[in-house]
């Protein structure tokens, strides 16, 4: 028994005409007709009472017309189910991202895709770039946003954007009214950064920033999450130099004062790795691409 069987004998049941049947079908009634007989052939039964004026349903065509519905309605579903997924409207996407990011950047990638797919099933997590590296590769999340990477092996990664930096100051802080600030302003300072393993990288470039500047700090406090250092700041246990986005964060007693000279830029860069690299992990990647082109905009 096949589903091409199944349709014709529907049509035909729902019609209760060889005929007409065959014109909705688009095929010739010798063909709707060779399909019903082997629907009775396969079940050793009568499905169709055909007489010269009608054609009606026996009791097991009635059965089979019933069961037939059933699974037509399920066929529709599934077809269109692998449809969706195959779009990208359905699914699974689990996405890592830097602190900043989940401040800005993140949260319109979401409503954008929670628009364009309402039933695509979203988890999302804050977490360093080192542990979304490690998690791409092994297959535990399918998107990371990440700072300053150069490259990883099996990971793809595209630029999204780059960042001027600001100084991050406890509101109480001599330099909190200033309308812009140099590194060396911040010399002696205690500084407030994430450990060094959470992103060799970027932790390098920043303290390598600030000595070619003239600032040396005094210490450095160290945390593993963006709210604890923000607090550690907002209570004037240390100050900081970091990506503009820090600016996003929903403080009132942090200060983020522009820093000016040749200084470098902190690049965000969306990464995934190419054997996870399904059809929500691309409609994600364009609605970035999006963003980085300026047509979604922060």
């Amino acid at each position: 028994m096949e589903f091409k069987q199944l349709r014709v004998f529907s049509a035909v049941a729902e019609d209760l005409h060889f005929g007409k049947a065959a014109r909705h079908l688009g095929v010739s009634q010798s063909t709707v007709s060779d399909q019903v007989r082997a629907l009775e052939a396969h079940f050793g039964t009568e499905l169709l009472s055909r007489t010269s004026r009608s054609v009606q349903l026996t009791a097991a065509g009635q059965a089979l017309l019933e069961g037939s519905r059933r699974l037509m309605d399920e066929l529709e579903r599934v077809e269109s189910q692998v449809l969706a997924v195959a779009s990208g409207r359905q699914g699974t996407l689990r996405i890592g991202a830097v602190g900043p990011a989940m401040n800005y950047l993140v949260p319109h990638l979401l409503k954008e895709l929670r628009r364009q797919s309402p039933d695509l099933e979203i988890t999302i997590a804050s977490m360093s770039t080192a542990v979304q590296l490690r998690q791409l590769s092994q297959g535990q999340i399918d998107l990371g946003f990440v700072r300053s990477v150069q490259h990883v092996r099996g990971v793809r990664l595209e630029k999204i954007l780059e960042e001027p930096l600001t100084a991050l100051l406890p509101t109480t802080h001599k330099h909190a009214g200033a309308e812009f600030l140099e590194i060396q302003d911040l010399d002696g300072e205690d500084f407030v950064y994430w450990p060094r393993i959470s992103n060799p990288d970027l932790y390098d470039v920043l303290i390598a920033t600030c000595y070619r500047h003239g600032c040396s700090p005094r210490r450095i406090i160290e945390s593993h999450d963006m709210a604890t250092q923000l607090a550690l700041i907002a209570s004037g246990l240390g100050v900081s130099v970091q990506p503009d986005s820090f600016r996003f964060a929903p403080r009132r007693d942090v200060v983020f004062v522009p820093l000016r000279g040749p200084l470098p830029k902190i690049a965000l860069h969306m990464a995934w790795s190419p054997e996870g690299d399904t059809p929500a992990v691309k409609a994600a990647i364009d609605l970035a691409r999006k963003f980085k082109s300026g047509q979604m905009a922060p």
